[in-house]
């Protein structure tokens, strides 16, 4: 667990040092409601992103699926996302990252897994710094694949 600890926090570090030289880098702290299908979870999420270059988005994300039918799930990534700004206020992106998944199982093994994400999203933009966002993506993870719909509130720094 130590390691899995460290290794996060160097996912949310790391993209900070990527833009200690720009003078006011735009960052978004934002939270999520998930689904994923694998067991049919229900889970809450947080991410972190900065604006690396132009329009890349680099960023750490944590996302807890509780218990339910024997089996919870914590999934911590790192993702990157390139925004394509259609109008004023909608973007769409794809979105590819790092995944690593802590499986509990009720009379099993826990299992801890790596894997990728692979997907996409939209952001709609409701205010000044302000946007509602939606994702669907892969989390590819071994024998433990699933399907993650996310919807979300974000805020701009």
């Amino acid at each position: 667990m130590k390691r899995i600890r460290t290794l996060f926090l160097v996912s949310a570090v790391l993209p900070a040092l990527a833009v200690s030289a720009r003078e006011r880098p735009e960052m978004m702290w934002g939270v999520s409601y998930n689904y994923g299908t694998e067991y049919r979870h229900h889970g809450v999420g947080v991410k972190w992103d900065v604006h690396v270059s132009g329009p890349l988005l680099i960023g750490p994300e944590l996302i807890y699926f509780p218990k339910r039918d024997s089996v919870s799930m914590l999934s911590m990534s790192v993702n990157a996302r390139y925004i394509y700004a259609l109008n004023r206020r909608v973007d769409v992106y794809p979105l590819v990252g790092v995944n690593y998944s802590h499986w509990g199982y009720d009379g099993r093994p826990n299992a801890s897994r790596w894997g990728v994400n692979i997907g996409g999203g939209v952001d709609l933009n409701v205010g000044k710094d302000w946007m509602v966002f939606g994702e669907a993506r892969l989390q590819a993870v071994s024998r433990e694949s699933q399907a993650v719909f996310s919807l979300g509130l974000r805020r701009r720094f």
